[in-house]
């Protein structure tokens, strides 16, 4: 049922997205998030290749679009990328990743130091900086835990994506904004289908 739902949500995106304009590097860069969406919600260590597409497609259009207070969660990702390959290399089997909890408190604690965070990424005159900031803040949490295996990066990642979509939109970056809608959804879907097998 699971597979099923990503595939649903993988294909619908993709036509809707043909139906938008956009330049060579918004298609590839969309198509490249979608597979990404995909291979990172099975748990797949090939989340790696489309994931670097994507990472470099949204840093030169976010750039191009002067969204630069989002930028530096896109550079983390582009680090943490390889860090959760290793982790997903070294921790999965024929049924994907295995997924780890966090304590409440550990939780909390990593939370609080993402909103912390959020203060170091405010670019004066940037577009949409506050918003901005507090997605690159959350984020980088986010996938730290993620590439940690921690079944709470999808809790952040929700409200990240939220973030994402809405600033994404009124910076008329429509087509790239489904990317982290997808994310939004798979999140969903991931957070209700996914068992956390070790504590």
């Amino acid at each position: 049922m699971k597979n099923k739902l990503l595939m649903i949500s993988l294909v619908a995106s993709i036509i809707v997205g043909l139906f938008l304009h956009d330049t060579y590097l918004g298609t590839i860069t969309m198509l490249a998030g979608f597979t990404n969406v995909y291979l990172t919600t099975k748990g797949s260590k090939w989340f790696i290749i489309p994931d670097l597409i994507w990472i470099s497609g949204m840093i030169i259009s976010l750039i191009l679009k002067g969204v630069i207070s989002d930028i530096p969660l896109y550079i983390f990702y582009l680090i943490i990328a390889f860090w959760q390959y290793r982790e997903f290399n070294k921790n999965s089997d024929k049924n994907g990743v295995k997924w780890r909890n966090l304590s409440d408190a550990r939780f909390a604690l990593m939370l609080s130091f993402g909103i912390i965070l959020t203060l170091l990424f405010i670019v004066p005159n940037s577009n949409f900086a506050i918003l901005g900031a507090l997605a690159s803040g959350l984020g980088i949490i986010g996938s730290m835990l993620l590439a940690n295996r921690y079944y709470q990066a999808e809790i952040i990642y929700f409200f990240v994506n939220s973030l994402q979509v809405y600033i994404y939109v009124c910076s008329d970056l429509v087509q790239l904004s489904l990317i982290p809608l997808m994310f939004w959804i798979n999140t969903i879907i991931f957070l209700i289908y996914n068992r956390v097998d070790e504590k």
